[in-house]
This record gives structure tokens, C-alpha cells and sequence, in this order.
């Protein structure tokens, strides 16, 4: 009974925290003023060809020039006529052929393979020009639905602030229907609840705890133990045959060639090694050697797309944890680099055997296979 209480108290005390929700008029939509001219990080520049349905438009990529289907995260897709025919009209007006951005969440991809996406317009008042975000929008201005699926908690908590709004004035395609139940404290993410939480706490005690304004998490950097594990006992530069002596494999597939089964993150992989040829100079000119320089993993047996996801956010997660933020991130292709300086070592993380690593050279050209995840050798490699 007391908990129920307690829960009660959080409720009202979250819906007072959000009572006041203040926006401002940019032509014919409300628009928060917690997001007036600001737009997210890393933002990329895309062409809107077509509106696709009520949640989902066609754009060009200028970074990769190609063509791509991008779905809006936190928005659901309406069905019903002729409530859809009036979104798809509002897209068509503000979107199609028109300069738009595009930035991305955790998630960077859906069960049908679309671009999940932030989608920021520019609208013109005549006095000024401002870069929107198109999902917060429709959700604000009532020609969105919301979708609970989990996203950025900052606009988690925003999204479900405006879809509440929208629903008790009847804003815009909800003026005409029987709106749905609001959505409730309970129905948002456990950890938009607990941040919710938290900030109610902060509110009535007057304290803040969060110690930064970041939405995202940071990490330290720590020690190398991850990377001696990926590396199974092998050390750059080493030779076929020194290897040969010390690689801890679970199982050998073909030693000739440098591949080996073994298990990893609870997986069983393929690990493919790749060598680079050095000359020798002086007395040894002419000798040759193989310096090993690339450590690729294959991911080993038959999985979903869905399955391998989920392999990939468990590993992901293992190396921010160890090695810190990844140093660049390509959200389209789902790729991760981390760059360890003081290792002399670049880690390549996919969520799909993509990546292509050289595994030898000889005299009939290079031999190439596809991997999970890529180490490679940045020091100078000697004879």
C-alpha cells in the first residue's frame, strides 16, 4: 500500500514538474523553447525525394551519395484515413525536394533495415530562419503518434511530453477524433522513469546530483586487458612462426593460412591473422619477412540480422567500457573505430561481417575476407 502511495506522490509530482510546458509560435507549429536554435551534433546533409508514408520519406545522402529510406524515430505510422492523407500533405510541403539534416540515435536501424533517424527542417518566417526538428514537430503540433520504443532519454522524455500535450488540447489531426488514453508515468522506458525520478527529487529538494548536462555517457579510459584478450597471447609484428607457438585457439582451421576458431564474448569466431612484407636492407637485402599487422573476427554460425545486433550492442558496450567513446562513428553502416594511441593499435567494430581485411599476399595477388570486428597495427613495422 505504501509503495502504491509513493508511486501516486512520483505521478502527480512528474505531471506538476511538466505542467509547465512553454513553446513558442514559428509560423503555423508550436515549437519548445528548451529546443530553439539548438540542433544536435553531428548532423548530416541529405536530399528528401519522396514521402514515403506518414512516418517515413526517401532522401539522397550527400556523404555517401546514395539513395536511402529513413524512418522518424519516436513516431509510429498512422493508418487512418484521412488523418494520414493530412501528414503525408504536411511532409510533402515542408519536406519533399527540399535540404534537410539527419542525426541519429544508439539504434541505428529498423527490423526492415531503414535509417532511424532525427530529421531537422529549416522554416522561414520572413525574419528569421530556423533549423527544426521535424519528429518533436508532429508530436507537439498533433499530427504524430508516439512510438515507445527506446531512444535518447532526453528526447525520450520530451517526445512523451508533447504527444501529452497535443492530445489534451487536441492539437491538430486530434482535434477530430477520440484521442487515445494519455500516455501514463508508467508506460514510459524504466530509465526515462528513473531519470524522471530523480529530477522530481532534485526539484523538491533543491538539489542537483546529475553532475553534467551531457545526455550522454563518458567514459575513462582504462587498462589494456580487453585488448591482450582480443589479441589471444600474439604480439604485433611477430612472424608466422613465432605465432605459431603461441596463439591460444580453441581449435586450429587451417594454421597454413593463419586461421583459428575460437571463443569470444560468449561466441565462437573465426580469427583471421594479416601479414605485411618487409624487406630487409643492407646484409639482409632481399630476405623477406611476414610481420603480422591485422587481426580480423568472423563471427561463426548462422544468425539473424536481429541476432547479430544484439551480439554487436554487447560488444560495443565491452569497449566503450574498456577503451572510452569511440573515435568515429559511421551510424549509416553501423561502424565503430577506436583508437588507441599509446597501443599503436585502430579497432574496427560492425554490426555484420563487412569489413574486409588482406589475410596474405603472395605472388598471385591478395587474398581478402570479411570480418566482425578489425585490429590493426599503426607503428612502424620492422624487418
Amino acid at each position: 500500500m505504501k509503495k502504491k502511495i509513493f508511486i501516486l506522490i512520483i505521478s502527480l509530482g512528474v505531471c506538476m514538474l511538466f505542467s509547465n510546458f512553454p513553446t513558442v509560435a514559428i509560423n503555423e507549429f508550436l515549437y519548445p523553447t528548451t529546443l530553439l536554435r539548438k540542433v544536435d551534433k553531428g548532423i548530416e546533409k541529405a536530399t528528401c525525394l519522396e514521402v514515403i508514408d506518414t512516418n517515413s520519406i526517401r532522401v539522397y545522402l550527400n556523404s555517401i551519395e546514395e539513395e536511402a529510406t529513413i524512418t522518424f524515430i519516436g513516431l509510429e505510422e498512422i493508418n487512418t484515413m484521412p488523418m494520414s492523407n493530412v501528414v503525408i500533405n504536411l511532409h510533402k510541403k515542408h519536406l519533399e525536394n527540399e535540404e534537410i539534416y539527419l542525426s541519429y540515435d544508439w539504434k541505428s536501424r529498423n527490423e526492415k533495415g531503414e535509417i532511424l533517424a532525427y530529421v531537422w527542417v529549416y522554416l522561414l518566417t520572413g525574419v528569421e530562419k530556423y533549423n527544426v526538428l521535424w519528429n518533436e514537430i508532429l508530436l507537439l503540433n498533433g499530427y504524430g503518434k508516439l512510438d515507445r520504443m527506446a531512444f535518447n532519454l532526453v528526447k525520450s522524455i520530451l517526445f512523451f511530453e508533447s504527444y501529452e500535450f497535443a492530445q489534451k488540447k487536441k492539437l491538430g489531426i486530434l482535434k477530430n477524433i477520440e484521442t487515445e488514453k494519455p500516455v501514463t508515468f508508467s508506460d514510459l522506458p524504466e530509465d526515462a522513469q528513473l531519470f524522471l525520478l530523480d529530477l522530481y527529487k532534485n526539484e523538491i529538494t533543491g538539489q542537483d546530483n546529475s553532475g553534467s548536462n551531457e545526455t550522454t555517457p563518458s567514459f575513462e579510459k582504462k587498462d589494456n586487458a580487453l585488448l591482450n584478450t582480443l589479441k589471444f597471447g600474439i604480439d604485433w609484428e611477430m612472424t608466422p612462426g613465432e605465432i605459431e607457438g603461441k596463439i591460444n585457439a580453441s581449435e586450429s582451421l587451417d594454421r597454413y593460412s593463419g586461421d583459428y576458431a575460437v571463443n569470444l564474448f560468449d561466441q565462437y569466431w573465426t580469427m583471421y591473422l594479416g601479414f605485411q612484407n618487409i624487406e630487409g636492407k643492407g646484409e639482409e637485402e632481399g630476405i623477406l619477412k611476414k610481420k603480422l599487422s591485422k587481426i580480423g573476427y568472423k563471427l561463426s554460425g548462422n544468425y539473424t540480422n536481429n541476432q547479430m545486433y544484439e551480439i554487436f550492442l554487447k560488444i560495443k558496450k565491452r569497449f566503450e567500457e574498456s577503451f572510452g567513446e569511440p573515435d568515429e562513428i559511421d551510424k549509416v553502416n553501423n561502424n565503430y573505430v577506436w583508437k588507441l594511441h599509446e597501443d599503436f593499435t585502430v579497432i574496427q567494430l560492425n554490426s555484420a561481417n563487412t569489413i574486409k581485411i588482406p589475410i596474405a599476399s603472395g605472388y598471385v595477388g591478395s587474398f581478402w575476407r570479411n570480418c566482425f570486428i578489425l585490429m590493426e597495427y599503426t607503428g612502424d613495422i620492422k624487418f
